[in-house]
């Protein structure tokens, strides 16, 4: 009898909508762009979607705060038995959200979304939650709530330090969805349910016909290896370096940046850019010598325009240039970097090569829209079947 009350649970999850809500990460760069692309072919389909990230106005203060406050009633001199009591007043902490409109689509927004989330979900239970970039203790603390209310997460994977961040909190997820066969591969041997789905990347509005005249990198900031400019652009003085301003940098950044790009006349600094076209309008090649192992959309965007892209050896970045430009090792000497440039930039037959690589890769079917989206509905549908089976399992 359980048996056939599963089944027709199952079948059941399958034909309805679901109520998703997105939870952690921010709104700004490719990872942010990603989760609205998904967002928005997700309620085509007739899925009801909340998202919910970083931010308010006074993020920065009260982030502070709750650490602040976190990190003094942990420990001593407060009793273990005692530090429970405080809890009420952590939660208080980014409880009430804002509202944002960005890039055309509704975010809430809180400086501490695991707080809010519980008021969100209060006025409409969701159906699964789909967990990105968060805090171990933050995760901890949403799980201990999702399990309160029972409903199923999914924990989205799109660089290492997630699975770091998941692995800390001590929590298991229904599933885990990777955007990279290496963080597949990783939380697998981590002993955690994972299911490999492309990144969501619609590269249409960055389509252009490029002029190819820059080394372009996009987010400047350091995890994603933007000292590696200055030695390029010195030994290259030929050669325009663009630095392009995606997640927002604060006044001490831009300044830092300036600083270093003063002596080097090669080297331009574009503040944030709404006209995704004119991104690519003057690359030649995509500059990515990331610390961080991911697989950025950049990479597909400029593939498939037709630009290759000289990156770092991260397992992630492997798989997203593939033959479609030349990988070095993340901490290899300036001299290596400069010689992968000058093969890519000073020999036309090898560049040619690249640029058809390129596009090449990017026809690759996991840049496929529709089948990245099938993907991913059927991975939180799972997460929810998986939870009926075991609730119904827990009955019996």
């Amino acid at each position: 009898m359980a048996d056939v009350r599963v089944q027709v649970g199952i079948a059941s999850e399958r034909r309805r909508a679901m109520n998703i809500v997105f939870v952690g990460g921010s709104i700004t760069g490719g990872s942010g762009m990603s989760q609205r692309e998904f967002a928005r072919a997700l309620t085509e389909r007739g899925h009801r979607i909340t998202t919910l990230t970083y931010g308010g106005r006074s993020r920065g203060v009260e982030l502070w705060l709750y650490g602040q406050l976190l990190a003094r009633t942990q420990r001593a001199p407060f009793p273990t038995r005692i530090r429970p009591l405080f809890r009420p007043i952590y939660r208080l902490s980014g409880r009430w959200p804002s509202t944002q409109i960005y890039d055309d689509f509704h975010h809430w927004t809180s400086p501490v979304p695991e707080n809010a989330f519980r008021r969100l979900a209060a006025k409409s239970r969701p159906d699964v939650v789909v967990v990105r970039s968060m805090r171990s203790r933050s995760i901890r603390e949403l799980c201990q709530h999702l399990d309160e209310i029972e409903v199923p997460w999914v924990y989205l994977v799109a660089e290492s330090l997630a699975i770091d961040q998941l692995i800390e909190s001590g929590q298991i997820p229904a599933a885990a969805i990777a955007t990279a066969r290496s963080h597949e591969r990783r939380l697998h041997s981590s002993g955690i349910p994972t299911t490999f789905v492309p990144q969501m990347r619609i590269v249409t509005g960055t389509m252009v016909e490029s002029t190819r005249q820059v080394v372009l990198l996009i987010n400047p900031i350091e995890m994603l290896g933007v000292e590696m400019v200055w030695p390029l652009a010195a030994a290259r003085p030929d050669i325009q370096f663009v630095l392009q301003e995606s997640w927002p940098l604060n006044d001490e950044s831009l300044e830092a940046l300036h600083d270093k790009a003063g002596p080097l006349p090669n080297v331009t600094i574009r503040r944030f850019q709404t006209d995704r076209q004119k991104l690519y309008a003057d690359a030649r090649v995509l500059l990515a010598p990331h610390r961080v192992d991911n697989n950025p959309r950049v990479a597909i965007e400029a593939h498939a325009n037709g630009i290759p892209v000289l990156s770092s050896d991260q397992p992630g970045l492997l798989e997203v240039v593939g033959k479609g430009g030349l990988t070095v090792p993340v901490d290899a000497d300036p001299t290596v970097w400069i010689a992968a440039l000058s093969e890519m930039w000073d020999h036309p037959d090898r560049y040619d090569q690249f640029c058809r690589e390129a596009l090449l890769h990017y026809q690759h079917p996991d840049n496929d829209v529709e089948r990245t989206v099938n993907l991913f509905e059927k991975a939180l549908r799972g997460a929810i079947n998986r939870d009926i089976a075991t609730n119904s399992s827990n009955v019996d």
